[in-house]
């Protein structure tokens, strides 16, 4: 959700200071040292006002990666994620490479559950090692139901291992149940908790998608028409007299200063 300050034409909207404010109450501050952000266009590179038609080695590449990644944080940080979720797919019941069958078998589900059970979910495509099969990881609310795998999460370990073998071997750890999605039938899945304050959280994750952030089947992520953004307002200002440290994009000719408050210091 975006509110424009002024009433000018799309293309003379220009401002250099863009505030969003979370559900929760804090607030995050992006300031540059001149006119980059139009509300209908989203982001300027300087003046140009058709971003799109940015050409190789103008480093279009990299502002639209950063781009997606804002904005997946933005929905982590705006919505009530409740489970971090694996799905894989099964080779017997499909393909595990053609990314055009398996969105196809994929959108069908999700679909029915954000209908039929208020689902909310964030899932980032991934390859396997092997370059071509496809898995996802992601975010979801509590719209699903969830049955223990018999596994559970252990601080310093990359894969959940068995209750017994914590038991035997880790005892004394933090760890979390490991749960699966019986509703999920196309392969193998596991949901874990989220637990934590809900940046934190949205920081954690955030780091964990973006680990090997390209796009699969032309696309970074996927997310339901049912989650919340925050509220963004632009203006204009005098970024030398903005406090903060400079600092730069990569691929973008321009001074960049940024300010986060949180909901318990804003109040």
């Amino acid at each position: 959700m975006s509110k424009k300050i002024t009433g000018l034409n799309r293309y003379e909207a220009l401002y250099n200071r863009r505030l969003k404010t979370y559900p929760d109450g804090s607030k995050q501050l992006l300031v540059c040292d001149r006119p980059v952000f139009n509300p209908d266009r989203v982001e300027l590179a300087g003046y140009e006002c058709k971003p799109e038609r940015e050409k190789k080695g103008e480093g279009g590449g990299q502002r639209r990666r950063r781009r997606a990644r804002s904005k997946l944080k933005d929905y982590i940080r705006c919505n009530d994620f409740s489970y971090f979720i694996t799905i894989t797919l099964d080779g017997e019941k499909g393909s595990r490479t053609d990314y055009g069958q398996i969105i196809k078998r994929l959108n069908k589900w999700l679909d029915n559950r954000r209908q039929r059970r208020g689902l909310a979910y964030l899932l980032v495509p991934e390859y396997h090692r092997d370059g071509r099969r496809i898995h996802f990881h992601g975010l979801i609310n509590d719209r699903l139901p969830v049955v223990d795998s018999g596994t559970v999460s252990v601080e310093g370990l990359k894969k959940p291992v068995k209750v017994s073998t914590y038991k035997r071997k880790y005892n004394g750890r933090r760890c979390h149940t490991v749960y699966n999605l019986p509703t999920w039938r196309l392969g193998f899945s596991t949901a874990i908790p989220l637990y934590g304050q809900r940046e934190r959280v949205a920081r954690y994750v955030a780091k964990y998608l973006e680990k090997d952030f390209t796009k699969v089947g032309g696309r970074y992520y996927l997310h339901s028409n049912n989650l919340r953004l925050p509220v963004v307002e632009y203006l204009v200002i005098d970024f030398s007299a903005f406090p903060g440290d400079v600092f730069g994009f990569p691929g973008v000719p321009h001074s960049w200063k940024s300010f986060s408050l949180s909901a318990t210091n804003n109040n």
